[in-house]
C-alpha cells in the first residue's frame, strides 16, 4: 500500500501539470477544455475499474477457482501501453522546466543534516540549540525550518494514523478482502 501511494503520489501532479504545460496562455479555453475531459476520462476509468477487476477475479484461470493474476493483468497492460503511447510522442511534447525547488526534497535534506549534526553534538549544543531542527539552521534558514516542525506536528499525529484508517476502511469494500 505504501508503495501504491509513493507512485500515485508521485506520477498524478506530473501527469495533469505535463497536460497543461502543451498550452500556450492563449489557448486557455482549450486547456479548460482538456482539464474537463481528462478529469471525466480519470473518473470514469476508475469508475469502471471498480466493476470490471473484481469480475475478473471470479473467472477460473491455472486450474483455480478465481483469477487474481488476471485481475493484476488487466491494469498492468493498460498501464504499460499508456507508457508506451506517452513515450513515442515525446518528441511532440512541450517540455517546461520546472521553476522553484522541490521542497520535499529539501525538508528531507535539512532534517537529515539537522539529525546527523545534533547526534554528534554535546548535551551542551543540543540544549543551546534546543529543538534539534535547529541544527541546520545555518543552512535552510529559521523560517523554514518552523515550517517543517509545524508540518512534522500535523504530520504525525493526523495524516500517518488517518491514512491507517482509510486503508483499513478501504479492506471493507473492496473484492480483495473476501
Amino acid at each position: 500500500m505504501l508503495i501504491i501511494a509513493i507512485g500515485t503520489g508521485g506520477i498524478k501532479p506530473c501527469v495533469s501539470s505535463h497536460g497543461g504545460d502543451q498550452y500556450l496562455p492563449a489557448q486557455e479555453a482549450a486547456k479548460d477544455f482538456f482539464f474537463n475531459i481528462f478529469y471525466v476520462a480519470i473518473n470514469v476509468g476508475g469508475l469502471l475499474t471498480q466493476f470490471i477487476v473484481p469480475e475478473l477475479t471470479k473467472l477460473k484461470c491455472y486450474g483455480q477457482d478465481t483469477c487474481y493474476a488476471g485481475a493484476f493483468l488487466v491494469p498492468t497492460v493498460v498501464f504499460a501501453l499508456a507508457l508506451i503511447i506517452f513515450a513515442s510522442g515525446h518528441k511532440f511534447y512541450r517540455i517546461v522546466p520546472p521553476l522553484g525547488e522541490f521542497l520535499p526534497l529539501k525538508a528531507v535534506k535539512a532534517s537529515i543534516l539537522a539529525a546527523r549534526r545534533h547526534s554528534a553534538a554535546s548535551p551542551e549544543e543540543r540544549a543551546a540549540k534546543g529543538h534539534w531542527l535547529n541544527f541546520a539552521e545555518e543552512e535552510y534558514g529559521g523560517v523554514f525550518l518552523e515550517e517543517v516542525r509545524d508540518f512534522g506536528l500535523v504530520l504525525v499525529p493526523v495524516v500517518i494514523p488517518f491514512s491507517f484508517c482509510w486503508m483499513l476502511y478501504n479492506q471493507n469494500s473492496n473484492e480483495w478482502a473476501n
